[in-house]
């Protein structure tokens, strides 16, 4: 008798659960079964989701993985993912849900930060675990691929279905009008996909990335981001910073620069670099969206620091020149023939050290057939900087002054450091040269 494989959807949200949906595929793999899901479609939306519930209905075994997030809304405003499973119960499917054990602790970048959208991802959770069906629960990916193959393994066992055999095998004629009748199914949908009716395909997107204090220079192979260690050495502050006028008093005035200069110096250590995306075809790129990931050269993943966890520079009560944290740009995701776009405060990093990083990005798009990969290495270097205490306020007055003293600033004033230093010591590396003194950029 020969082997009998079976196809087998599987159902998540996409961008949190990546490396997961890559562990569950290359399980059912190693099983000799057949893997599906949609990592072979374009980011799903109506007409899409259509051929979705066509693949589950060609598919012998539906997986659900849950984490802690919600996943895109229809029309109606159910996520695309309780859209599958909801059809794939309806079908008769035989349903395996992996559901992590405890998502209320899952990083804060994987979860859903609306609280409507976490109240629906919930009440989905108790739908799937309240449904009587085969429910495991995980909490690590080596976890995740362990309860899968058991789960997989009990239900071929007990509910065994049609599954898929080789045509040499089994000729027989009933087979062979089933595989034409998929044939001419599969090439269809081919058709489907590679025209989009008469909108073109996009074969590629340039990205280009540019290190902050080097705004000017965006390169698609390799940039460099500074990071300045800034150490202080003791001191008072000076009398004529420290006047006020009611309702403040001294202590007002000692908070506030206490407050500056730690905000400053911890500013000094963040690295930020932002992408230039840009559509070399002649025509529309319409929806455009991404994934991304950041490596160490030991190929482990690196964090980056959340932005939502910045927060302004103090406010010296004795001026009006407070400035507040620059605000991102949030580019159009539709991207005309011969059009770039800038996506600004990108990501922030402290590197711990000198070191070299590679920064991963997966481009999807509605005239996007294949998910485009680009990479871009970025070298991180520490600049060590010493200052006094009258100094260090100096520079952050003059900031104050020019309504400077936030992120733009402190970034702005990064870059004139790394020009006056290029212009003394054109021949050194960063980190073997010590800078006592800069001019705030004016």
């Amino acid at each position: 008798m020969a082997e009998k494989r079976y196809q087998i959807f599987v159902s998540s949200t996409f961008s949190d659960l990546q490396e997961e949906r890559l562990k569950i595929f290359s399980a059912i793999m190693k099983l000799n079964h057949i893997p599906a899901g949609m990592e072979f479609f374009t980011a799903v939306d109506e007409e899409q989701m259509h051929f979705i519930q066509r693949i589950i209905d060609e598919s012998d075994y539906y997986v659900l993985v849950l984490g802690a997030r919600y996943g895109s809304l229809d029309n109606e405003g159910i996520s695309y993912t309780e859209r599958e499973y909801d059809y794939a119960v309806e079908k008769g499917l035989k349903v395996i849900a992996l559901l992590h054990a405890d998502p209320d602790n899952i990083e804060r970048g994987k979860t859903d930060k609306d609280e409507g959208l976490f109240k629906k991802f919930m009440a989905f959770r108790d739908k799937v675990s309240g449904n009587k069906r085969l429910v495991s629960f995980w909490r690590d990916t080596g976890e995740l691929v362990t309860q899968f193959q058991a789960s997989l393994i009990q239900t071929i066992s007990l509910f065994p279905r049609t599954g898929w055999m080789r045509g040499d095998s089994l000729a027989t004629t009933d087979m062979l009008r089933k595989v034409a009748e998929l044939e001419l199914e599969n090439q269809r949908l081919r058709e489907h996909i590679k025209g989009l009716g008469s909108t073109p395909i996009a074969n590629d997107i340039t990205m280009e990335a540019a290190s902050v204090t080097n705004p000017d220079y965006f390169s698609d192979s390799e940039i460099e981001c500074v990071s300045v260690n800034l150490k202080i050495s003791q001191g008072n502050i000076p009398a004529e910073f420290l006047q006020f006028k009611s309702p403040y008093n001294l202590d007002d005035m000692v908070k506030f620069w206490q407050e500056a200069l730690k905000w400053f110096q911890y500013m000094l250590q963040v690295c930020r670099f932002d992408l230039k995306i840009s559509n070399p075809n002649q025509f529309i790129i319409e929806n455009m969206d991404g994934d991304y990931s950041f490596y160490a050269e030991d190929g482990s993943k690196l964090s980056f620091i959340d932005m939502q966890t910045f927060r302004n520079p103090p406010a010296n009560p004795m001026t009006d020149n407070y400035a507040h944290w620059s605000v991102p740009i949030r580019s159009n995701r539709n991207l005309n023939p011969q059009q770039s776009a800038i996506f600004t405060h990108h990501r922030f990093f402290i590197p711990p050290k000198d070191m070299t990083c590679s920064y991963q990005r997966i481009i999807y798009a509605k005239n996007i057939l294949e998910p485009i990969h680009k990479t871009i290495t970025i070298k991180y270097k520490i600049m060590p900087l010493e200052l006094t205490s009258s100094e260090t306020i100096e520079i952050i007055a003059n900031l104050e002054k020019q309504k400077k003293f936030n992120d733009a600033g402190v970034f702005e004033y990064v870059a004139n450091l790394l020009k006056e230093k290029d212009n003394a010591n054109p021949e050194e590396e960063i980190g073997d040269v010590h800078i006592r003194r800069c001019q705030v950029g004016v």
